[in-house]
């Protein structure tokens, strides 16, 4: 009899232990995927800051050549300008 319950008594208790190693799996996992997902977001978050400082630069660049050809008309204008001026005054 006694040996009867103890068997009972140890096959209960084995699906309780299965189930407490299952939740420290399921725990483990879920962690491991959580660290998966961070360095995820990471890694998206320095190609987006590379893709932004390169946007960046490409726009800064071309805010000056943009100024330099402006100026540049400006001081061809200026001088048309004054050849006329010169021009027209003989």
């Amino acid at each position: 009899m006694r040996r009867k319950l103890l068997v009972l008594f140890v096959v209960a208790l084995v699906p309780l232990s299965g189930a407490a190693a299952c939740g420290g799996v399921e725990e483990e996992i879920r962690q491991r995927a959580q660290e998966e997902v961070d360095r995820g977001r990471q890694r998206v978050e320095q190609e987006v800051d590379k893709g932004r400082t390169q946007l960046e630069q490409e726009v800064t660049r071309r805010v000056g050549e943009g100024a330099r050809e402006a100026e540049q008309r400006a001081r061809e204008g200026v001088q048309q300008g004054r050849e006329q001026l010169e021009g027209g005054g003989q």
